[in-house]
């Protein structure tokens, strides 16, 4: 009796799994109809770039041609139509073999948005050659994959600028942090892109994933609905910058130390900029940490060797970027990550161009 209840058991698990399976493939064969192009051209660049990933965890939106209101490129990059744009945006000759550029651009969304108008950094394209390489969520533990990747390829920067965003403490700290790799001799660190059930919990927004097993594409989509009051949120990643967070800013200037020696070490980079920017929390007094203290606090305690290392701090309100009292016109209405209009980004650029050019 007991043997045949076992039987009968196996037999409906199994069934139930053949099931479960089949659901699982037709929506997983729905989802992928639903924008049949798209999902095979991102497939296609993944392909294409996955050597990258072995050195950064993520690279630009499928969307980074034409992404957003008001982020519009004002000079077009040499590579805009190839794929290599999803890594880095390239102005100037960008001819044949060219390994040696004058200026690498590193930052997250911020230097994304530089990305639209470098040409207020650069005066002119025929001389200069530049690689801005501005991508969404980086802080210097990317920054430097992003450099070894470039390195490994006999890419050489005279100078790099690097755009440091508050947000880079939080991203360090809450996202990255377990899956670093500190680099070894000539090594960079690496950031270990998330599998797909981590990504998730660390960016809380939908991401799709190629499961071959329906079961497991189903599976995935009801695991990312039901943590998403468990994923980091920016919300709850500003209480660093609002109250603080010892561990977070010491973790942070840590990396950031990783990321300087790495350029003074192992790359023939004569000059590094380094750019923090106050958001506009810290302009009405909600922030009271600020990435223009750890970046002072590492640089002025550096053994910089030959390299040429400067550090600009940008108060909108203070430099009188702002017409209104408040700022209200230099950043985007509404936006919790405090970016820069468009025409915000023109004057950013411009200030960090009389460094370049000092």
């Amino acid at each position: 009796m007991k043997k045949k209840i076992l039987t009968i058991l196996i037999f409906n698990f199994a069934l139930l799994a053949v099931f479960l399976e089949i659901t699982g493939q037709l929506f997983k064969r729905y989802d992928f109809l639903k924008d049949y192009k798209s999902k095979n051209k991102e497939e296609l660049i993944l392909i294409k770039n996955k050597n990258y990933l072995n050195y950064v965890n993520h690279f630009r939106d499928f969307n980074y041609r034409s992404k957003g209101y008001d982020f519009k490129f004002n000079v077009k990059p040499i590579n805009f139509d190839d794929d290599s744009i999803y890594i880095f945006s390239c102005y100037g000759i960008c001819k044949g073999n060219l390994r040696n550029y004058d200026l690498l651009v590193q930052g997250d969304s911020w230097g994304e948005g530089l990305d639209r108008n470098i040409n207020h950094m650069v005066a002119n394209f025929k001389q200069k050659n530049i690689i801005s390489a501005g991508t969404t969520s980086f802080s210097p533990s990317n920054f430097e994959g992003q450099l070894g990747y470039f390195k490994n390829r006999d890419y050489n920067f005279n100078t790099i600028v690097v755009i440091i965003d508050q947000t880079d403490i939080l991203d360090e700290y809450l996202r990255y942090k377990k899956v670093v790799v500190p680099g070894i001799g000539n090594k960079s660190s690496v950031v270990k892109p998330f599998n797909a059930w981590q990504h998730y919990s660390f960016y809380n927004y939908n991401h799709n994933y190629n499961f071959k097993s329906g079961f497991l594409f189903v599976l995935n989509k009801f695991y990312r609905k039901t943590n998403l009051k468990n994923s980091v949120r920016y919300k709850d990643a500003q209480n660093i910058l609002i109250n603080g967070d010892k561990n977070a800013i010491d973790y942070f200037e840590n990396r950031l130390k990783s990321y300087i020696n790495y350029v003074k070490v192992n790359t023939n980079t004569k000059n590094l900029i380094l750019v923090t920017h106050d958001h506009y929390q810290h302009l009405n007094g909600e922030y009271k940490v600020s990435t223009n203290e750890s970046v002072s606090s590492v640089t002025n305690n550096f053994d910089r060797g030959k390299l040429n290392i400067k550090h600009i701090h940008i108060n909108p309100l203070q430099k009188g970027f702002c017409q209104k009292d408040d700022c209200s016109d230099y950043f985007v209405p509404g936006d919790i990550g405090s970016h820069p209009r468009n025409k915000s980004y023109k004057m950013i650029g411009s200030e960090i161009k009389k460094e370049i050019f000092n």
